[in-house]
């Protein structure tokens, strides 16, 4: 079903006139325009036709992501002004336009002048805001694409309008957010301004509510905001939500006499604190007789688990409050162990079944980056291509990003390997990686070598949530493990399955390993208790005389 768009106009109430200026589509008195693409019924004229129906779209072709050579531009015959953009996307999970820059022509140097570049999860209808701008020719270029098929994509409707000229909105709570807590927090929010004007002297409240509660305000806040910048408001300091764990609820809303725009002045945000546990503490025995496996303690504490290292760096070789360590042969032995608790599972990735790159002995390289906590990946999935039913697979990880690694094996650490692993024919597989951990702030690449099977993979592209960011930085590698780096990079079409944590402190624990004793004499009639039992009849441990 179609609708049509209706646009605000010139209300004429007794002997006063009404301009509601920053309601006009600006785009319907332009001419639309693409780099290339979809002509005829779906050429450019369907970004400004006023009409939204699902299949009723315009589409331009674009070359990678971003799509650096593609754009989107709207041309008029004098001068508007304009500060917002509302796209009005054909799908959800497909050719969805989720990022570009914003420019405008500048006739006095006859250049492209950047505006803003922007960059959304991807949402069927969503607004772009960027600095006020007075021209004749408006553009969108270096077109990010996301969904099964991430190239072309494909809209219904581009609006254009001069937002409102006073226009302020707490736009993101900056702190406290970190889900393991904070020893001293301030409470702290940005506000954006939107409007065309720059703007003081607002009022802004934040009420708190939960583990620690109370209402904040600051009247009159006299630093000047310009339009489309942003400022950051502190309002308390010394919130300790590291040992008050629970549910932070924030409730954050402005006031300005001017502001009458009052849809985006209030602002709702959610903080689950589950708290950083204590350090391991160790309750083994420190030294051995002999040779052999040994088991290694922690105390046990609720709701929390034990990750195992054989060194600082290495990956994890444990993970509960107890591990069997393989068989020790030298003086000492030392383990690492850190305490951690978890969030619930989580998955994230990209649409699949997307058929675009693929072929035995073709496999793939990706970076994941970790948001503002620590993750620990359990899985990674991809699509099956040929439908195999059991295949051997290799998972491995290396600090940093994978480009310029590629074909450097000595840079990547074996996470997980299986041989003739079962799988479910055409579809999603999940395999699991040796639960890699991917610390806040920082990337790890990942190398996903399948040796009888392959999986899709899409144009290279770049999929985040406030967690975790898979992002455009994609490798495809073959003729073997390590073998030719393939100069065409595609992503490939697979999902993460994660656990947010909270990590204590690595500590470690050195085990004493003495010799077995043997040779030596025993009195008579006296009952020997040994720590092994490995001697026979003929060759006993120790003999008395």
């Amino acid at each position: 079903m179609k609708q049509i768009l209706l646009i605000s106009g010139v209300f004429f109430i007794a002997f006063f006139i009404t301009t509601f200026s920053y309601a006009q589509n600006l785009a319907l008195t332009a001419t639309a325009s693409h780099s290339g693409g979809g002509a005829g019924i779906y050429g450019p004229q369907n970004y400004n036709d006023q009409v939204i129906s699902t299949g009723t779209f315009g589409w331009v072709s674009t070359s990678g992501n971003p799509s650096t050579t593609s754009w989107i531009q709207f041309d008029w015959a004098s001068a508007v002004t304009c500060s917002k953009i509302k796209f009005y996307c054909d799908q959800v999970t497909t050719r969805t336009l989720t990022g570009g820059t914003i420019q405008k022509w500048d006739a006095g140097t006859a250049a492209w002048i950047s505006l803003l570049t922007f960059s959304v999860s991807p949402t069927l209808v969503y607004e772009i805001t960027f600095p006020t701008a007075t021209t004749t020719k408006l553009r969108i270029t270096n077109l990010v694409t996301t969904g099964s098929q991430s190239s072309n994509p494909s809209l219904n409707e581009i609006q254009i309008s001069l937002g409102a000229a006073y226009d302020l909105a707490p736009s993101a709570l900056v702190s406290p957010v970190n889900f393991c807590g904070d020893a001293s927090a301030p409470l702290t929010v940005r506000v954006t301004n939107n409007g065309s004007s720059s703007m003081t002297g607002f009022t802004i409240t934040a009420q708190m509510t939960g583990p620690i509660s109370g209402t904040f305000s600051r009247t009159s806040f006299n630093r000047t905001i310009p339009s489309g910048a942003t400022d950051t408001i502190i309002f308390t300091t010394g919130l300790n939500t590291l040992t008050n764990l629970g549910q932070y609820n924030f409730l954050i809303y402005l006031s300005h006499p001017q502001d009458t725009f009052r849809t985006n002045d209030t602002l709702r945000s959610t903080l689950q604190v589950i708290g950083t546990p204590p350090s391991p503490n160790f309750t083994h025995s420190t030294a051995a007789c002999g040779s052999g496996s040994l088991k290694l303690f922690v105390s046990a504490i609720p709701n929390t688990g034990t990750f195992w290292y054989t060194s600082i760096s290495s990956n994890i070789v444990g993970m509960n409050d107890t591990f069997m360590t393989p068989a020790l042969y030298s003086s000492n032995a030392t383990y690492y162990a850190s305490r951690v608790r978890y969030d619930v599972n989580n998955v994230m990735g990209f649409s699949q079944g997307n058929t675009i790159y693929g072929g035995n002995g073709y496999n793939f390289m990706f970076d994941v980056r970790a948001g503002n906590t620590t993750l620990v990946l359990d899985s990674i999935s991809f699509y099956n291509a040929t439908g195999v039913t059991s295949s051997s697979y290799k998972i491995f990880y290396k600090a940093g990003t994978n480009i310029g690694f590629q074909t450097n094996s000595g840079a990547w650490t074996l996470g997980m390997s299986q041989t003739g692993y079962s799988m479910n024919g055409t579809g999603e597989v999940k395999l699991p990686c040796g639960n890699i951990v991917v610390s806040a702030g920082q990337t790890v690449g990942i190398y996903l070598f399948l040796e009888s099977t392959y999986g899709y993979s899409q144009t290279v592209n770049q999929v985040s949530n406030p967690d975790v960011t898979i992002p455009n930085a994609a490798s495809i590698v073959y003729g073997g493990q390590f073998g030719n780096l393939s100069t065409t990079s595609y992503q490939w079409t697979g999902k993460l399955y994660y656990r947010k944590l909270c990590m204590s402190g690595v500590i470690s624990t050195t085990i004493t390993i003495n010799p077995k004793p043997y040779g030596g004499d025993v009195l008579p009639s006296t009952k020997f208790q040994g720590m092994n039992n490995g001697g026979a009849s003929y060759a006993p441990d120790i003999v008395g005389s």
